[in-house]
Protein backbone atom coordinates (compact mmCIF):
# COMPACT_ATOMS: atom_id res chain seq x y z
CA UNK A 1 0.00 0.00 0.00
CA UNK A 2 1.37 3.59 -1.01
CA UNK A 3 2.85 5.36 2.17
CA UNK A 4 0.41 8.60 2.88
CA UNK A 5 3.10 10.20 4.83
CA UNK A 6 6.68 10.27 2.78
CA UNK A 7 6.26 14.65 3.65
CA UNK A 8 5.80 14.51 7.11
CA UNK A 9 8.42 11.45 7.49
CA UNK A 10 11.08 12.90 5.77
CA UNK A 11 10.54 16.18 7.55
CA UNK A 12 10.41 14.06 11.23
CA UNK A 13 13.79 12.13 10.30
CA UNK A 14 15.22 15.71 9.75
CA UNK A 15 14.14 16.88 12.78
CA UNK A 16 15.22 13.79 14.65
CA UNK A 17 18.80 14.74 13.60
CA UNK A 18 18.76 17.63 15.93
CA UNK A 19 17.96 14.53 18.94
CA UNK A 20 20.54 13.96 21.68
CA UNK A 21 22.92 10.59 20.49
CA UNK A 22 23.35 8.34 23.47
CA UNK A 23 27.06 9.61 23.41
CA UNK A 24 26.59 12.85 24.21
CA UNK A 25 23.98 12.00 26.42
CA UNK A 26 26.69 9.82 28.20
CA UNK A 27 29.32 12.70 28.09
CA UNK A 28 26.80 15.05 29.78
CA UNK A 29 25.91 12.54 32.60
CA UNK A 30 29.63 13.30 33.43
CA UNK A 31 29.38 16.75 33.73
CA UNK A 32 27.95 16.60 37.02
CA UNK A 33 27.58 20.26 37.75
CA UNK A 34 24.31 22.47 36.76
CA UNK A 35 26.09 25.42 35.85
CA UNK A 36 28.19 23.41 33.43
CA UNK A 37 25.30 21.44 32.38
CA UNK A 38 23.40 24.58 31.60
CA UNK A 39 25.75 25.96 29.28
CA UNK A 40 26.05 22.35 27.64
CA UNK A 41 22.45 21.96 27.11
CA UNK A 42 22.44 25.65 26.14
CA UNK A 43 24.54 24.39 22.86
CA UNK A 44 21.43 22.51 21.72
CA UNK A 45 18.84 24.81 22.09
CA UNK A 46 17.46 24.10 25.58
CA UNK A 47 18.32 27.92 27.29
CA UNK A 48 16.85 27.36 31.03
CA UNK A 49 15.65 30.64 32.67
CA UNK A 50 18.43 29.83 35.38
CA UNK A 51 20.80 27.55 36.63
CA UNK A 52 18.62 25.89 38.84
CA UNK A 53 17.77 21.71 38.10
CA UNK A 54 13.93 22.45 38.12
CA UNK A 55 14.91 25.33 35.43
CA UNK A 56 17.29 22.74 33.53
CA UNK A 57 14.41 20.41 33.85
CA UNK A 58 11.87 23.00 32.32
CA UNK A 59 13.86 23.98 29.71
CA UNK A 60 14.33 20.42 28.46
CA UNK A 61 10.86 19.94 28.38
CA UNK A 62 9.82 23.03 26.27
CA UNK A 63 12.62 21.90 24.06
CA UNK A 64 10.43 18.80 23.89
CA UNK A 65 7.46 20.96 23.44
CA UNK A 66 8.34 22.73 20.53
CA UNK A 67 9.47 19.26 18.77
CA UNK A 68 5.88 18.48 19.04
CA UNK A 69 4.71 21.49 17.77
CA UNK A 70 6.62 21.42 14.53
CA UNK A 71 5.29 17.84 13.68
CA UNK A 72 1.30 18.73 14.17
CA UNK A 73 2.08 21.92 12.22
CA UNK A 74 3.72 19.59 9.51
CA UNK A 75 0.95 16.67 9.97
CA UNK A 76 -1.84 19.52 9.21
CA UNK A 77 -4.87 17.75 8.14
CA UNK A 78 -4.14 14.29 9.05
CA UNK A 79 -3.37 15.52 12.28
CA UNK A 80 -6.58 13.25 13.39
CA UNK A 81 -5.09 10.36 12.20
CA UNK A 82 -1.60 10.78 14.21
CA UNK A 83 -4.02 11.74 17.76
CA UNK A 84 -2.10 8.03 18.25
CA UNK A 85 0.96 9.82 19.03
CA UNK A 86 -0.14 13.22 20.26
CA UNK A 87 -2.87 12.14 22.40
CA UNK A 88 -0.28 9.54 24.17
CA UNK A 89 1.35 12.15 25.60
CA UNK A 90 -1.69 13.92 26.67
CA UNK A 91 -2.98 10.95 28.40
CA UNK A 92 -0.12 11.02 30.52
CA UNK A 93 0.33 14.51 31.23
CA UNK A 94 -3.25 14.07 32.28
CA UNK A 95 -2.68 10.75 34.21
CA UNK A 96 0.16 12.56 36.18
CA UNK A 97 -1.94 15.66 37.21
CA UNK A 98 -4.83 13.92 38.32
CA UNK A 99 -2.14 11.88 40.65
CA UNK A 100 -0.02 15.23 41.72
CA UNK A 101 -3.23 16.94 42.70
CA UNK A 102 -4.69 13.87 44.80
CA UNK A 103 -1.54 13.64 46.43
CA UNK A 104 -1.62 17.13 47.18
CA UNK A 105 1.82 17.91 45.26
CA UNK A 106 2.31 21.76 44.77
CA UNK A 107 2.08 22.52 40.61
CA UNK A 108 5.37 22.94 39.79
CA UNK A 109 6.04 19.06 41.34
CA UNK A 110 3.15 17.91 39.95
CA UNK A 111 3.89 19.25 36.44
CA UNK A 112 7.83 17.63 36.78
CA UNK A 113 8.27 15.38 34.16
CA UNK A 114 5.27 16.28 31.89
CA UNK A 115 5.73 17.08 28.53
CA UNK A 116 3.63 19.99 26.52
CA UNK A 117 1.45 19.10 23.04
CA UNK A 118 -0.95 21.34 21.07
CA UNK A 119 -3.97 20.40 22.62
CA UNK A 120 -2.24 20.58 26.09
CA UNK A 121 0.16 23.62 25.68
CA UNK A 122 2.31 24.63 28.91
CA UNK A 123 -0.08 27.18 30.03
CA UNK A 124 -2.90 24.58 30.43
CA UNK A 125 -0.82 21.95 31.69
CA UNK A 126 -0.20 24.84 34.89
CA UNK A 127 -4.08 25.52 34.93
CA UNK A 128 -5.01 22.18 35.39
CA UNK A 129 -1.88 21.25 38.09
CA UNK A 130 -3.61 24.28 40.13
CA UNK A 131 -7.32 23.08 40.60
CA UNK A 132 -7.42 21.13 43.89
CA UNK A 133 -8.96 18.55 43.13
CA UNK A 134 -9.82 15.28 40.22
CA UNK A 135 -13.72 17.11 39.28
CA UNK A 136 -11.98 20.14 38.79
CA UNK A 137 -9.48 19.23 36.37
CA UNK A 138 -11.73 17.05 35.00
CA UNK A 139 -14.26 19.83 34.59
CA UNK A 140 -11.74 22.43 32.88
CA UNK A 141 -10.55 19.52 30.56
CA UNK A 142 -13.86 19.40 29.36
CA UNK A 143 -14.70 22.78 28.95
CA UNK A 144 -11.62 23.18 26.83
CA UNK A 145 -13.40 20.45 24.63
CA UNK A 146 -10.06 18.65 25.16
CA UNK A 147 -11.71 14.83 23.68
CA UNK A 148 -10.32 12.76 26.97
CA UNK A 149 -12.11 15.60 29.15
CA UNK A 150 -15.77 14.14 28.70
CA UNK A 151 -15.51 10.56 29.01
CA UNK A 152 -14.04 10.97 32.79
CA UNK A 153 -17.19 13.09 34.01
CA UNK A 154 -18.89 9.49 35.21
CA UNK A 155 -16.05 8.35 36.80
CA UNK A 156 -15.26 11.78 38.38
CA UNK A 157 -18.64 12.77 39.18
CA UNK A 158 -18.88 11.84 42.84
CA UNK A 159 -17.43 13.45 46.03
CA UNK A 160 -14.21 11.94 46.13
CA UNK A 161 -13.46 9.85 42.99
CA UNK A 162 -11.31 7.29 43.05
CA UNK A 163 -7.95 7.74 41.57
CA UNK A 164 -7.67 4.42 40.29
CA UNK A 165 -11.14 4.36 38.36
CA UNK A 166 -10.49 7.45 37.15
CA UNK A 167 -7.15 6.52 35.47
CA UNK A 168 -8.77 3.73 34.37
CA UNK A 169 -11.71 5.85 32.32
CA UNK A 170 -8.62 7.69 30.58
CA UNK A 171 -6.93 4.72 29.48
CA UNK A 172 -10.06 3.46 27.89
CA UNK A 173 -11.05 6.98 26.56
CA UNK A 174 -7.33 7.03 24.90
CA UNK A 175 -7.34 3.30 23.80
CA UNK A 176 -10.47 3.70 21.44
CA UNK A 177 -9.71 7.10 20.07
CA UNK A 178 -6.28 5.80 19.16
CA UNK A 179 -7.43 2.85 17.36
CA UNK A 180 -10.25 4.44 15.97
CA UNK A 181 -7.92 7.30 14.53
CA UNK A 182 -4.96 4.77 13.62
CA UNK A 183 -7.18 3.33 10.89
CA UNK A 184 -6.63 5.97 8.91
CA UNK A 185 -2.86 5.89 8.98
CA UNK A 186 -2.44 2.46 8.42
CA UNK A 187 -1.07 -1.00 9.77
CA UNK A 188 1.98 0.19 11.57
CA UNK A 189 -0.19 2.72 13.27
CA UNK A 190 -3.12 0.38 14.02
CA UNK A 191 -0.55 -2.21 15.46
CA UNK A 192 1.48 0.81 17.23
CA UNK A 193 -1.95 1.67 19.01
CA UNK A 194 -2.54 -2.14 19.63
CA UNK A 195 0.87 -2.33 21.10
CA UNK A 196 0.30 0.46 23.79
CA UNK A 197 -3.43 -0.83 24.72
CA UNK A 198 -1.28 -4.18 25.45
CA UNK A 199 1.20 -2.17 27.96
CA UNK A 200 -1.19 -0.14 29.25
CA UNK A 201 -2.96 -3.41 30.65
CA UNK A 202 -0.01 -4.84 31.58
CA UNK A 203 0.70 -1.65 33.65
CA UNK A 204 -2.64 -2.39 35.40
CA UNK A 205 -2.23 -5.92 35.83
CA UNK A 206 1.00 -4.99 37.60
CA UNK A 207 -0.99 -2.24 39.97
CA UNK A 208 -3.27 -4.94 41.23
CA UNK A 209 -0.80 -7.76 41.29
CA UNK A 210 0.61 -5.33 44.10
CA UNK A 211 -2.25 -4.60 46.18
CA UNK A 212 -3.81 -7.96 46.89
CA UNK A 213 -7.32 -7.99 48.03
CA UNK A 214 -7.82 -4.44 45.91
CA UNK A 215 -10.83 -3.12 44.50
CA UNK A 216 -12.40 -5.66 41.41
CA UNK A 217 -10.89 -5.86 37.85
CA UNK A 218 -14.47 -4.81 35.87
CA UNK A 219 -13.49 -2.09 33.91
CA UNK A 220 -10.03 -1.93 33.73
CA UNK A 221 -9.00 -4.09 30.94
CA UNK A 222 -8.90 -2.51 27.71
CA UNK A 223 -10.14 -4.45 24.46
CA UNK A 224 -8.38 -3.67 21.25
CA UNK A 225 -4.88 -5.15 22.17
CA UNK A 226 -2.65 -7.33 20.09
CA UNK A 227 -1.03 -10.10 23.09
CA UNK A 228 -2.43 -9.54 26.03
CA UNK A 229 -5.66 -11.76 26.14
CA UNK A 230 -8.15 -11.05 29.45
CA UNK A 231 -7.65 -14.49 30.17
CA UNK A 232 -3.94 -14.01 31.15
CA UNK A 233 -4.51 -10.51 32.03
CA UNK A 234 -7.01 -11.61 34.90
CA UNK A 235 -4.06 -14.45 36.14
CA UNK A 236 -1.80 -12.01 36.12
CA UNK A 237 -3.59 -9.11 37.66
CA UNK A 238 -5.28 -11.94 40.50
CA UNK A 239 -1.19 -13.12 41.21
CA UNK A 240 -0.69 -11.50 44.17
CA UNK A 241 2.40 -10.80 43.27
CA UNK A 242 4.91 -8.91 40.56
CA UNK A 243 6.92 -11.44 40.40
CA UNK A 244 4.55 -14.08 39.75
CA UNK A 245 2.35 -11.34 37.79
CA UNK A 246 5.28 -10.69 35.36
CA UNK A 247 5.98 -14.46 34.43
CA UNK A 248 2.43 -14.00 33.08
CA UNK A 249 2.72 -11.29 31.27
CA UNK A 250 6.41 -12.58 29.63
CA UNK A 251 4.29 -15.74 28.79
CA UNK A 252 1.46 -13.05 27.10
CA UNK A 253 4.21 -10.92 25.11
CA UNK A 254 5.95 -14.21 23.91
CA UNK A 255 7.80 -14.24 21.33
CA UNK A 256 7.31 -10.37 20.90
CA UNK A 257 10.87 -8.46 22.21
CA UNK A 258 8.65 -6.85 25.06
CA UNK A 259 8.30 -10.31 26.57
CA UNK A 260 11.89 -8.90 27.93
CA UNK A 261 10.34 -5.59 29.70
CA UNK A 262 9.12 -8.24 32.49
CA UNK A 263 12.00 -9.39 32.88
CA UNK A 264 12.88 -10.69 37.06
CA UNK A 265 15.56 -7.56 37.06
CA UNK A 266 13.04 -4.77 35.40
CA UNK A 267 10.13 -5.69 37.48
CA UNK A 268 12.47 -5.46 40.67
CA UNK A 269 14.70 -2.57 39.60
CA UNK A 270 11.16 -0.43 38.62
CA UNK A 271 12.30 -0.06 35.54
CA UNK A 272 9.86 -1.87 33.67
CA UNK A 273 8.37 1.08 31.72
CA UNK A 274 11.84 2.24 30.38
CA UNK A 275 12.70 -1.04 29.33
CA UNK A 276 9.46 -1.02 27.30
CA UNK A 277 10.13 1.93 25.69
CA UNK A 278 13.47 0.94 25.02
CA UNK A 279 11.98 -2.05 23.27
CA UNK A 280 9.71 -0.11 21.39
CA UNK A 281 12.54 2.53 19.77
CA UNK A 282 14.54 -0.95 18.67
CA UNK A 283 11.64 -2.15 17.08
CA UNK A 284 10.67 0.94 14.97
CA UNK A 285 14.20 1.94 14.61
CA UNK A 286 14.11 -1.22 11.98
CA UNK A 287 10.67 -0.69 11.00
CA UNK A 288 11.75 2.61 9.92
CA UNK A 289 15.00 1.12 8.12
CA UNK A 290 12.92 -1.49 6.25
CA UNK A 291 9.85 1.22 5.45
CA UNK A 292 11.78 4.74 5.09
CA UNK A 293 8.47 6.52 3.86
CA UNK A 294 6.18 4.79 6.32
CA UNK A 295 4.75 5.79 9.07
CA UNK A 296 7.17 4.23 11.39
CA UNK A 297 9.61 7.10 11.51
CA UNK A 298 6.79 9.06 12.82
CA UNK A 299 6.50 6.48 15.64
CA UNK A 300 10.13 5.91 16.08
CA UNK A 301 10.13 10.20 16.61
CA UNK A 302 7.76 10.61 19.63
CA UNK A 303 9.14 7.70 21.28
CA UNK A 304 12.97 9.01 20.73
CA UNK A 305 11.62 12.72 22.23
CA UNK A 306 10.02 11.41 25.23
CA UNK A 307 13.56 8.95 26.15
CA UNK A 308 15.28 12.23 25.39
CA UNK A 309 13.63 14.25 28.19
CA UNK A 310 13.57 10.78 30.49
CA UNK A 311 17.31 10.96 29.98
CA UNK A 312 17.85 14.58 30.05
CA UNK A 313 15.79 14.65 33.27
CA UNK A 314 17.84 11.82 34.64
CA UNK A 315 21.10 13.49 33.82
CA UNK A 316 20.29 16.62 35.61
CA UNK A 317 18.54 15.17 38.85
CA UNK A 318 21.67 13.18 38.65
CA UNK A 319 23.94 16.41 38.78
CA UNK A 320 21.59 17.65 41.60
CA UNK A 321 21.85 15.25 43.87
CA UNK A 322 25.39 14.38 43.22
CA UNK A 323 24.61 10.59 41.61
CA UNK A 324 27.48 9.30 40.10
CA UNK A 325 27.67 8.78 36.34
CA UNK A 326 27.94 5.72 35.85
CA UNK A 327 24.43 5.15 37.63
CA UNK A 328 23.10 7.67 35.55
CA UNK A 329 24.16 6.05 32.34
CA UNK A 330 23.41 2.88 33.25
CA UNK A 331 19.33 3.92 33.62
CA UNK A 332 19.81 6.01 30.08
CA UNK A 333 16.79 4.38 27.35
CA UNK A 334 18.62 6.48 24.15
CA UNK A 335 20.15 3.69 22.58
Amino acid sequence: MRSIWPDVTARARGLATHLLRRATLERLAAVGDLRMLATELARYGMVPAAGSAGALDLAVRRAAARRFAVLSRWVAARAGTLAVLLEDEDRRAIRAILRGVTAGLSPEATLAGVLPTPQLPERALAALAEQRDIRRVVALLAAWGHPLGAPLHASASSLTPDLFRVECALAAAYAARALRRARGGGPVLVGYARSLIDLENAWSALALARTPGSEGSTGVFLPGGARLMRPLWMEAAGAGDVGAAGERLRRAFHPSPLARAFSADSLGSDRVESEALGILIVTYTRMAREAPLGAAALVLFTLRVRAEVIDLRRVIWGAAFGVAAGTVRAALVTL
